[in-house]
């Protein structure tokens, strides 16, 4: 059936073509209605979605729509078991203030669905407002007026609009937490008037991303051990800057990576590609090339961009992984007197005010630390150091001193009164070693 649809509609656009149609994209629309299935055509360009539905019990209340997040199925679905698996954030919403048809403008949603940026688990209404009264609405099985999804495009100049219905629906209820009502002739939202409890409503629709675009990504991980590998354990990196470019460098789009480490380009036209990681201050690039594709790293080690690939049409291409890592600097032995110290405050004093003198009482530190936290207190005099001795107070009484002039050990591991060092440097030495 969807076969037949397409073809009137793609010989409606070539008559039209044919009488000598502009490029103003303002020649006509042509609709076909009830399509089981949706991809858009070769060469088109999406438009607009709007979503329908059938109100057979208004409530007078605003009835949001959001993007499912998980698969479910129509005839065992329940709300125990979809476990609220959507999307907080609206993708639209309609006023349930009348009988009849309502629609809603789930454009952005849909695009997500076609460009692959987002699986298409369906939508789920919702009654947000705790009013005691269940809107009701015509389900697929319904003999007359089943929800449906009209999306328009453009293919040739000409707009196109097609109407996909519903490829499975369900109603949920909190009151009955295990039952499922897959089969019934009617959806619903809202609030029961004695439990206080919610009933929401799932729709799916057989909307498929275009075989004709192409996509890229995958992820940016801490390379704690520095080998190129991604290992168990070791965490995506949020917030690093990925370039895509073409093969000769253009840039074409840039994006950063999630709280997980993940970037995604999508929408893309067949063609060859390349992308460029942007290392985070102090980190480094891992070895290059060293394992498994999907596993390994594909940055160069020093300008960070990454082999040039080609992407046929559909493909959906995941194996572009950069590891960084923050290289461990070398220690030294303490000379020249120490620069800088790291320490954690060993106390039990809640709120307790730190404050560090120098050998001639000069203020090194004086501010309010937590017992477990650290502070870094820095070298003060004219050739950068801590002097020879610091003092340590704690609410105005004295605690202990630390000798810095690097003729005692110092170092990550001493600890003095109520304070481990964690980390320092000297003026000559660099980073100090463990004691």
């Amino acid at each position: 059936m969807t076969k037949v649809f397409r073809v009137i509609a793609l010989i409606a656009v070539v008559g039209l073509l044919a009488i000598g149609c502009s490029s103003d994209r303002n020649e006509g629309v042509i609709g076909s209605s009830n399509l089981a299935n949706f991809m858009l055509p070769a060469g088109a360009t999406f438009e607009s979605a709007t979503f329908n539905i059938y109100v057979t019990q208004p409530a007078n209340e605003q009835v949001t729509i959001h993007r499912v997040t998980s698969a479910w199925d129509e005839a065992t679905v329940t709300w125990g078991n979809f476990g609220g698996a959507y999307m907080p954030a609206s993708a639209g919403s309609f006023a349930c203030d009348d009988f009849g048809w309502k629609s809603a403008d789930v454009s952005g949603l849909v695009a997500s669905w076609l460009n692959g940026s987002n699986a298409n688990y369906g939508l789920l209404l919702d009654q947000p407002e705790v009013f005691f009264r269940t809107a009701t609405y015509s389900s697929r099985e319904a003999a007359a007026n089943r929800p449906y999804i009209e999306v328009c495009y453009w293919l040739g100049g000409v707009l196109v609009c097609e109407n996909i219905a519903d490829l499975g629906d369900a109603y949920i209820r909190e009151y009955y937490p295990d039952l499922n009502y897959g089969g019934l002739d009617w959806l619903g939202t809202g609030w029961g008037a004695q439990e206080y409890l919610e009933k929401q409503c799932l729709l799916i629709f057989d909307i498929q991303i275009s075989p004709m675009k192409a996509s890229l990504g995958d992820f940016v991980w801490n390379d704690l051990n520095e080998d190129g590998v991604q290992d168990a354990g070791e965490p995506g990196i949020p917030g690093v800057t990925v370039f895509l470019t073409d093969c000769s460098g253009q840039i074409l789009a840039s994006t950063i990576t999630d709280a997980n480490g993940n970037y995604y380009f999508t929408n893309l036209e067949p063609g060859d590609y390349r992308v460029e990681f942007v290392a985070l201050s102090g980190m480094v690039f891992s070895p290059q090339n060293v394992g498994n594709d999907a596993a390994d790293s594909d940055a160069d080690p020093t300008t960070g961009i990454a082999d040039c690939t080609n992407l046929v049409a559909g493909e959906n291409d995941l194996s572009w992984d950069a590891g960084l890592y923050t290289p461990q600097m070398e220690t030294g032995e303490c000379e020249g007197k120490v620069t800088e110290l790291t320490l954690r405050y060993d106390g039990s004093v809640a709120n307790a005010n730190i404050v560090v003198l120098g050998r001639r009482g000069h203020v090194i530190f004086d501010g309010i630390v937590q017992p477990g936290e650290t502070f870094t207190i820095y070298g003060w005099d004219r050739k950068g150091t801590l002097g020879t001795e610091t003092y340590y107070y704690v609410n105005g009484v004295y605690n202990t001193n630390i000798h810095t002039s690097c003729s005692q050990p110092v170092g990550p591991g001493l600890t003095k009164g109520d304070f481990t060092v964690i980390e320092g440097y000297s003026r000559n030495g660099g980073l100090l070693p463990p004691i």
